[in-house]
C-alpha cells in the first residue's frame, strides 16, 4: 500500500479525488481510482513532494539559483509522483494544450518582482 501520512501520501490523494468524483456522480473516475488502488507499484520511499511542479513555479535567478514556489499541493509520495507530474504537463503543453503566458510576457527572460502577485515567497532556494 501507498502509505502516507495523516492522508498526505498517494493514498490520501486517490481516496480524496475518489470521493470528489463520487460526489460528482462521476463513477468512471471512482471505478479508476480503485483500479489505482489495486494496481500500485512497488513500494518506495516517500519523500516530500512539490505536488505541482512546472515552470511557472520556479524562479531563477541570474546567477542560476533556483528558487521553488507554492508548495499548496506538497504531499508526502515517492520521488517519481513529481517527475511523473511534471512529464504530464509539460507533454500536454508540447501536445497542444493550452498553458498560461508568463507574466508581462518574460517567457525566458527574468521576471521583475513588480509583475509578481503580491504574497509571491519563496519557499525552498537550492
Amino acid at each position: 500500500m501507498l502509505g502516507g501520512l495523516d492522508g498526505l501520501g498517494i493514498d490520501g490523494v486517490v481516496a480524496g479525488l475518489a470521493d470528489t468524483a463520487m460526489r460528482c456522480g462521476r463513477l468512471d473516475l471512482v471505478a479508476a481510482a480503485g483500479w489505482l488502488q489495486e494496481h500500485q507499484p512497488p513500494s518506495a520511499p516517500e519523500v516530500i513532494c512539490h505536488g505541482d511542479l512546472h515552470p511557472f513555479n520556479l524562479l531563477v535567478a541570474a546567477g542560476g539559483a533556483v528558487t521553488v514556489l507554492d508548495w499548496s499541493a506538497g504531499l508526502l509520495a515517492p520521488a517519481a509522483y513529481d517527475v511523473a507530474f511534471t512529464g504530464l504537463v509539460l507533454g500536454r503543453a508540447a501536445g497542444g494544450g493550452s498553458v498560461d503566458a508568463a507574466p508581462g510576457g518574460a517567457r525566458g527572460r527574468p521576471v521583475p518582482r513588480s509583475t509578481l502577485p503580491l504574497g509571491v515567497r519563496p519557499a525552498v532556494t537550492c
